[in-house]
């Protein structure tokens, strides 16, 4: 993705704090997309354009949004890990882009499961959003990441060594033989599902609304 495919405009990555979110906006940021962060906790390095808030409340989400429309003197063009495209039917125009978890299909009873269940009426959620908007021009989509190398792995792999008594390497390769293996052998790097995300955000994927697309290194290998 380049200048040119975010040229004039502008949006909002949610859960920016860390890991993936801040992966996607530094991307997207790359690509001269200009856009806001939004997390319950600042990000571990100065952001100039981080705004905090709890997503967790819907009344919070729709204030910090319009805040930032506001203050911005623009229109929301694309939303990552947003729930709801502010101002883009009203626009005509405009990406969102969810983010699941190879989870919803392969939960780890013992670990995850109400994640998973999250995840899965997320994505049930994403479908029926994507029908309602397209009349509108709106598209939804969404990124179902597999291991990727974040904080929320490397706690689970803390959790694995502190009850087996393992090293970090062995925790490891117990969690990629529970996953079922992932062929490439190694995590994905968060920049890796952030490109994913950034091509669904811009208009050339104008064409893509109400998919998901898996970034998991081949984990899944079932249709």
């Amino acid at each position: 993705m380049s200048r040119a495919d975010f040229d004039g405009c502008s949006g909002v990555v949610a859960g920016a704090s860390k890991g993936l979110g801040v992966a996607t906006a530094r991307r997207l940021g790359d690509a001269e997309a200009w856009g806001v962060a939004i997390a319950r906790t600042p990000p571990r390095t100065a952001d100039p354009l981080f705004v905090r808030a709890d997503l967790s409340s819907r009344d919070g989400v729709a204030r910090r949004l319009r805040r930032w429309v506001s203050w911005s003197g623009s229109r929301m063009s694309w939303a990552a890990a947003v729930p709801r495209p502010v101002g883009m039917v009203a626009r005509g125009s405009g990406g969102v882009v969810h983010v699941t978890s190879i989870q919803r299909r392969m939960p780890l009873h013992h670990s995850t499961l109400a994640y998973a269940v999250t995840k899965s009426a997320l994505a049930t959620y994403r479908k029926g959003l994507a029908n309602e908007v397209a009349p509108a021009g709106v598209r939804v989509n969404s990124v179902v990441p597999g291991f990727i190398r974040v904080d929320g792995a490397e706690h689970l792999l803390a959790r694995g060594m502190s009850e087996h008594g393992v090293s970090r390497w062995a925790a490891l390769d117990e969690l990629m033989r529970v996953l079922g293996g992932i062929p490439p052998v190694r995590p994905a790097e968060p920049e890796e599902v952030a490109e994913v995300i950034a091509f669904l955000a811009a208009d050339r994927a104008s064409a893509v609304t109400g998919t998901e697309h898996v970034v998991d290194g081949g984990t899944i290998r079932t249709l």
